[in-house]
């Protein structure tokens, strides 16, 4: 189980580090570059994303296995979620897919700290970072 670590780090992966050390221990299922040397690799049975720039982690986004204060973030209702993070304001985003389908987004400034939530109200991705 990954631990959510406040204000920068899921696991063993931390913000503003090098990604080459991880690519050795864990492998890349995918990667999908994007422009200005920013890229994206998925690892960990496709559970885990690392956002890069130059070889640097600016974000990381959990799909399974998150935990904060020992409870697992994913699955869990949001309600749930919000007590966790007590103390931290949020705002509340709308994400509309190209299929249709929608998802909320709580982000929790100046932490960084996004909680995806499905139409069942429970946590799907937990993301930490910044995206560009």
């Amino acid at each position: 189980m990954h631990q959510l670590n406040l204000p920068g780090s899921i696991g063993p992966f931390s913000l503003n580090t090098s990604f080459y050390p991880h690519l050795e221990k864990y492998g890349v299922i995918t990667y999908t570059p994007c422009a200005d040397d920013n890229g994206i690799y998925t690892i960990d049975q496709e559970f885990t994303s690392l956002y890069t720039k130059d070889g640097i982690i600016k974000g990381i986004a959990c799909r399974h296995n998150c935990s904060l204060h020992g409870m697992c973030l994913i699955g869990l209702e949001i309600s749930t979620a919000l007590v966790l993070m007590k103390g931290f304001d949020y705002e509340l985003e709308h994400v509309v897919f190209a299929d249709g389908s929608e998802q909320e987004v709580y982000c929790f400034e100046p932490a960084g700290l996004q909680l995806w939530v499905d139409d069942d109200r429970k946590v799907v991705k937990v993301f930490l970072g910044e995206l560009e």
